[in-house]
């Protein structure tokens, strides 16, 4: 057992060998760069075994970081069904957004006309009905209406073929390699295809946009006169579901983008090709939130991030802005902070480096990140 007074020198060696220029090393006990291999830490060490899963191709990405932590066939081109419509979504409200439509908001009426019909509608719309579009999209996501999306198609762009088009380029524009629609609502067709790659960047461009990721969390809910039920199991059967989207036919079989949210951080699947489209994207899903874990670094407002100079006077520093990596749970009892200045706040210009703070784990250093005068 270290004795107290031994203890502060090893910390007073450490600021030594950490302190450069003008000062030493700010460091507190908690922040020295040792560390004892822990129970917990030696248990990860053992590569975690992955999930089996019956899709034929599949991605598990952390979106926060936009780290793939597993993946079979990514890029393998295959038929997407109904996730077609995140694309439609996309596509309608780009259109609206940029002028490119004939109607200038998300509440213009739109009618539904009988050539609307041919793929079916789910939930029963009828004949020269008007919805808003935003009622459209609604019904367009959450049971999966394939008539909701014609009416869409053909209504922001004259015909579903000019706003498949419209889909295609938007496509390019997020340099979706693997991926060619034909239609909007995802029914087998030939030349359409995507894949699982490509959907999670997709999927992840749509949970950005606020209207999508509120109507893909709904269940169900009552919009234009229907009671709407959600397609998506995993909202009421996954803990932290929040989206999105699932798809079924003969050729793309079972589909589904899931998306969880949870302290431990973000979990982004997409699975094509299953035979068992919610147990598949589960595996996934509890794989991803045994083994990882998203770690945020920030610098608050305490006495650890602050320094006085010669002359008495206090200073804080801080990074530029939060860092978030992913890592394994056990790691987590191995972080070791130390903050290193090499020159005084008050003479640092507003975007120039006064030190560093180094972020140790597992005894070596994991990362480092610019120290700045917080202003």
């Amino acid at each position: 057992m270290i004795g107290r007074k031994a203890y502060l020198v090893i910390l007073a060696l450490i600021g030594a060998m950490f302190g450069t220029g003008f000062s030493p090393a700010v460091i507190a006990p908690s922040d020295a760069p040792f560390w004892g291999a822990t129970r917990e830490y030696l248990a990860g060490l053992r590569e975690p075994t992955p999930p089996h899963v019956s899709a034929a191709a599949y991605i598990l990405v952390n979106p926060t970081t936009s780290t793939i932590v597993l993946a079979h066939e990514e890029h393998a081109r295959r038929a997407p069904a109904s996730l077609t419509k995140i694309m439609t979504f996309m596509t309608a409200t780009s259109l609206v957004a940029t002028g490119g439509a004939p109607v200038d908001s998300l509440g213009a009426d739109l009618q539904v006309i009988k050539a609307d019909f041919y793929p079916y509608t789910a939930i029963g719309m009828r004949e020269d009905a008007y919805f808003t579009l935003e009622e459209l999209l609604y019904i367009l996501l959450v049971p999966s209406d394939n008539a909701a999306a014609v009416t869409i198609a053909r209504s922001l762009s004259g015909t579903e073929t000019a706003f498949v088009a419209e889909m295609n380029a938007l496509a390019a524009t997020w340099s979706l390699v693997d991926t060619r629609f034909a239609n909007a609502h995802g029914l087998d067709a030939a030349g359409q295809y995507s894949s699982a790659f490509d959907l999670a960047i997709l999927s992840r461009a749509a949970m950005d946009n606020p209207l999508f990721a509120e109507i893909v969390a709904q269940a169900q809910i009552d919009k234009g006169g229907y009671r709407l039920t959600t397609t998506n199991e995993l909202l009421t059967r996954y803990p932290g579901a929040v989206g999105i989207k699932t798809g079924t036919t003969d050729d793309a079989g079972q589909c589904l983008v899931g998306w969880v949210e949870r302290p431990a951080g973000q979990a982004l699947t997409v699975v094509l090709g299953s035979t068992d489209r919610f147990a598949d994207s589960a595996a996934l899903l509890d794989y991803f939130y045994a083994n990882h874990v998203e770690l945020i670094i920030d610098l608050p407002r305490s006495a650890l991030n602050r320094y006085r100079d010669a002359n008495g006077d206090e200073h804080e520093f801080t990074i530029a802005e939060p860092v978030t990596f992913l890592v394994h749970p056990w790691q987590l009892g191995s972080l070791r902070y130390t903050r290193r200045l090499w020159q005084a706040p008050a003479d640092a210009g507003a975007d120039e480096p006064l030190g560093a703070l180094e972020v140790w784990m597992n005894g070596k250093l994991f990362t480092e990140l610019p120290l700045y005068a917080r202003r």
